[in-house]
């Protein structure tokens, strides 16, 4: 079962970044390479 406040902490984190929130990108490729390089940004972030 999934942990619901940590989906919900995710989707906040996400939408913070504005070319994902908009989809700026045509390709879905792309959008994934932009969902992927957010994630290890947040990932990042939550490291140091």
């Amino acid at each position: 079962m999934y942990n619901r406040s940590a989906v919900e902490r995710f989707n906040a984190w996400i939408e913070s970044f504005k070319r994902i929130l908009v989809r700026f990108e045509r390709l879905a490729v792309c959008f994934m390479a932009a969902v992927n390089l957010a994630c290890i940004r947040m990932v990042l972030r939550v490291l140091k």
